[in-house]
């Protein structure tokens, strides 16, 4: 949610502090924004969804974020993005536009794409707009840039060739769209998906998941007990042992690890689609489609409650928002065998704790963890706790966030206004907050 919708959204009256704007009128204007743009993409002279009737049309994008797109495409499959003339006043109309910055959009020359946006940056979500405000011109725009994301791939966890998609912060962002093109469907407007077609698309993508890697063997619900095939490590098989040990994760070569405002943007997709209704849409949709929702959270919570209560001192692997849990050295001293790693964030803590839980080591050298991971690492336990999630050491972990965030909040209060916020907060975005319950 952009930061000016959040602050009105949190509250009707705000005003903008240094001329006493309303926030609605900014949040109206910013929206209003996305919806001006000329780029909407057009198919066969008709602003309709491109996969409006066929969810699992056999589209994608040419001539996009990355370049030309993958050239083997078939004529039949490839999308080009068509739509108006592109006016001279379009940048100075809408300076809020995300630049793309070496792919050249200029106004005055092709574009390709709305906005051109890449699926792992595909949080645009005009949608709210309409939520807000009662009017589906909003959403027209958000079912587009669902469209958009869905043209690098459409799926969200059941790739065919991919096991790690619930970790990855594009799959974050198409389900939030999918989850808000829900909320802002329609069964009589050519220009809305509607919530069986939105639904169809949802519930095949998490049964394809559930076969594929869920409940395969090996598989998320059937972990390995050795992850190397070979003498070499198996990347699926880090995956699905650390998984059920840790929540989240990849593996790459710093190893088992998480990319934690990834799984922070995940955690914020779930809670925002669950306070529209999304998740027990889900839970009703099918059995497969239930234990896969069921398991996301799950997931989170494990990740959420385990790092923040017993590994806030894990120290970071190079940046601050990468947390290894098993190293490539760790996994080749062990042979593989999964009961020879470390099994607990805290075990993982005790092998390589950081100076303090705000400071990490890179090289020698300290530097502060202040940034959106950490953010959401603070908001995390309060946001698992209003999923509807019970526990004490949910209750634990709020209570520790909490305690740093003040800690932090107090330090920079301290500063005054001049200075408060100039070494930690830096970053702090209104959504990446507790719940917010006036």
């Amino acid at each position: 949610m952009p930061e000016m919708v959040a602050e009105y959204v949190r509250d009707v009256n705000a005003k903008r502090p240094h001329d006493g704007r309303s926030m609605k009128s900014i949040s109206l204007d910013y929206l209003t924004g996305y919806v001006s743009d000329p780029f909407h993409s057009f198919e066969g002279g008709r602003n309709r969804p491109l996969f409006k009737g066929n969810m699992r049309r056999n589209i994608t994008m040419r001539n996009h974020y990355y370049g030309p797109g993958q050239g083997a495409t078939p004529a039949s499959q490839a999308y080009y993005a068509q739509g108006g003339r592109q006016y001279e006043w379009q940048s100075s109309a809408s300076p809020l536009r995300v630049k793309v910055p070496y792919a050249g959009m200029a106004s005055d020359r092709p574009i390709f794409g709305t906005n051109m946006i890449d699926e792992a940056h595909a949080h645009q979500l005009p949608h709210w707009g309409s939520m807000l405000w009662q009017t589906p011109e909003f959403a027209f725009l958000g079912h587009r840039f669902f469209d958009q994301a869905k043209l690098y791939d459409n799926v969200i966890l059941g790739k065919q060739d991919s096991a790690t998609e619930f970790y990855e912060r594009g799959a974050a962002w198409k389900f939030m769209h999918t989850a808000l093109a829900w909320k802002t469907a329609s069964n009589n407007s050519d220009r809305l998906y509607s919530r069986a077609e939105v639904m169809d698309f949802i519930t095949f993508d998490f049964e394809t998941f559930y076969d594929l890697w869920y409940a395969a063997t090996p598989g998320f619900l059937n972990p390995p007990a050795n992850i190397m095939i070979g003498g070499e490590i198996d990347q699926r098989s880090a995956v699905f042992a650390g998984a059920a040990r840790f929540g989240p994760c990849q593996f790459t070569d710093i190893g088992v690890h998480c990319h934690d405002f990834f799984s922070g943007y995940w955690l914020s997709a779930l809670h925002a689609a669950n306070k529209i209704g999304f998740i027990d849409a889900l839970k009703a949709a099918s059995p497969k489609v239930k234990a896969v929702i069921e398991w996301l959270l799950a997931m989170h919570r494990k990740r959420m409650i385990g790092r923040v209560k017993d590994g806030l001192l894990i120290n970071a692997s190079g940046s601050d928002y990468l947390t290894s849990y098993w190293t490539e050295a760790e996994i080749r001293a062990a042979g593989g065998d999964v009961s020879k790693l470390h099994q607990t964030f805290a075990a993982v803590q005790a092998a390589r704790p950081a100076p303090s839980w705000d400071t990490y080591t890179n090289e020698g050298q300290t530097y502060d963890r202040d940034g959106q991971a950490m953010d959401q690492l603070l908001a995390g336990p309060a946001i698992i706790k209003d999923l509807g999630m019970t526990g004490t050491d949910i209750d634990q972990a709020v209570t520790i966030a909490e305690a740093r965030f003040q800690e932090k909040l107090t330090a920079e209060t301290a500063k005054g206004p001049g200075q408060a916020g100039s070494t930690w907060f830096k970053y702090h975005q209104v959504t990446n907050n507790r719940p917010y319950k006036p």
